[in-house]
């Protein structure tokens, strides 16, 4: 590809809401590499929002971190559905959601 020509691609929310989406999404900017230079930009998948925001402001302690664990268990799913299993981003994916899970036990354990 030589082009100057440059784009934006933003990729969230129903875009992205499972694995056949996501792959639809590779596939444009896979498409889009052979035209221009793509820049992307991606977002929470569908439904991922509105769980964070439910748990920062209407859960208890017990429900955040059973909604962080069902996050997790989402992703983890769907990143082995994508991804090889042995792939060592796997490990930070969910270092990131047990940090997120520590987090809100660690306010529990200042309010206590």
């Amino acid at each position: 590809m030589s082009t100057s020509e440059k784009h934006i691609l933003k990729f969230g929310g129903s875009s992205l809401k499972n694995q056949s989406f996501i792959e639809q999404s590779a596939q444009v900017v896979k498409d889009r590499i052979q035209t221009a230079q793509p820049f992307i930009v991606v977002s929470a998948i569908g439904g991922v929002t509105d769980s964070l925001i439910k748990i920062s402001d209407e859960m208890t302690v017990d429900e955040a971190i059973n909604q962080a664990k069902e996050l997790k268990e989402f992703h983890v799913q769907l990143f082995d559905n994508l991804v090889s299993q042995n792939d060592t981003t796997r490990n930070k994916l969910i270092e990131l959601f047990d940090e997120l899970e520590s987090i809100f036990r660690d306010d529990n354990a200042d309010t206590d």
